[in-house]
């Protein structure tokens, strides 16, 4: 039973930085309205890529965090 503690553990550390990761490298939400970045993104002409990319992201970060907190009730009730 403790090996399997601490392999949920390590994964929870793993999880966490990762959740943090997505977390930061998403742009925010009025950085997508304003109109200097709509200007900008619409001259270079990567306004589509960057939104499916953040549409992307955002699916990620949903998808770790709900493993983020199974991974810790089951710790939770391991423990």
């Amino acid at each position: 039973m403790n090996t399997l503690v601490l392999i949920l553990a390590i994964l929870e550390v793993v999880l966490a930085l990762f959740l943090i990761g997505t977390i930061i490298f998403q742009s925010g939400k009025s950085e997508r309205l304003g109109s200097i970045t709509g200007a900008a993104d619409s001259l270079i002409g990567n306004k589509a890529k960057s939104t499916a990319w953040d549409e992307r992201l955002s699916k990620i970060t949903v998808f770790v965090s709900i493993a983020f907190l199974l991974n810790a009730f089951i710790l939770s009730l391991l423990s």
